[in-house]
């Protein structure tokens, strides 16, 4: 360019906001200096970033949320693949044995302190009764025996 005097003017370039290659397909000169660009030169290459952290701490708060669960879940509703599950029952040891008769409480029923929860079969404690007593009238005899012969024993002494 130049002026009405014939002098050559010298003019700015602005410099083009969009990327180079926009530049050069726009047919824009490619001679143009162009100004270095110090976020590019002064940042370091960025380390690529391991995701095991932000797995794990996404997995064991769900593991661990998991377990609790169960945990509560198993003993509220017990549950086996097998039929067979363990909960909260109560021990009857019997102090004696025999032949249960008739049950008094249904399954999961709430009993009071000393009420009956089954009935034995009566027979074999009787006979236990009646043998128990035929042997003390025994022993009872026995002993009278050896009273009398121990009195006429000393009486023959005397």
């Amino acid at each position: 360019m130049t002026t009405d005097t014939g002098s050559p003017v010298l003019t700015a370039h602005r410099r083009d906001p969009r990327p180079d290659s926009e530049q050069a397909s726009s047919g824009m000169d490619q001679s143009q200096p162009k100004a270095p660009n110090p976020e590019a030169e002064e940042r370091p290459p960025a380390k690529p970033r391991n995701p095991a952290g932000k797995i794990a701490l996404l997995v064991v708060p769900l593991f661990a949320g998991l377990t609790v669960w169960y945990a509560v879940t198993d003993l509220l509703a017990p549950y086996s693949a097998r039929g067979s599950v363990s909960a909260y029952i109560a021990q009857i040891a019997p102090q004696v044995s025999g032949q249960v008769t008739e049950v008094f409480v249904q399954d999961n029923a709430l009993v009071d302190q000393g009420a009956p929860l089954f009935a034995l079969d009566r027979r074999p404690f009787e006979i236990a009764v009646r043998l128990a007593e035929a042997g003390l009238a025994q022993a009872t005899q026995a002993i009278n025996a050896s009273s009398a012969s121990l009195a006429s024993s000393q009486a023959k002494v005397a």
